[in-house]
């Protein structure tokens, strides 16, 4: 499957000495989406778009438009998160009936570049 590849040029990686990189698998998540930073245990919630808690690096988008996956760094830790699971979002919001990339509503991420 052909994906593209966007990348924030807002925010940048922070290199450390051992970086540290999770997995997040958003079907596992409960209630609204929030979870806490597996390295430091700061909250990070779809709700904040401050960007003081994480920053989004990177999204994969289907050839659809559909979001595949992302990746976020926490600002507390500067720990890489990799965002998996997306499917299930994008089978609630579009399984009533077939939507055009275009006329999506917006999911919350902001990939401007």
């Amino acid at each position: 499957m052909s994906c593209a590849r966007k990348t924030n040029p807002r925010f940048q990686r922070v290199e450390l000495g051992m970086e540290q990189r999770f997995k997040v698998d958003l079907r596992m998540v409960e209630g609204d989406g929030e979870f806490p930073c597996p390295a430091c245990n700061q909250i990070i919630s779809p709700e904040d778009e401050s960007g003081v808690t994480y920053g989004v690096l990177e999204v994969e988008t289907g050839r659809d438009g559909t979001l595949q996956d992302a990746t976020i760094q926490c600002r507390k830790c500067g720990s890489l998160i990799r965002l998996e699971g997306f499917d299930l979002l994008n089978e609630i919001v579009y399984s009533d009936r077939l939507i055009a990339p275009e006329d999506r509503p917006d999911l919350g991420v902001n990939i401007e570049g």
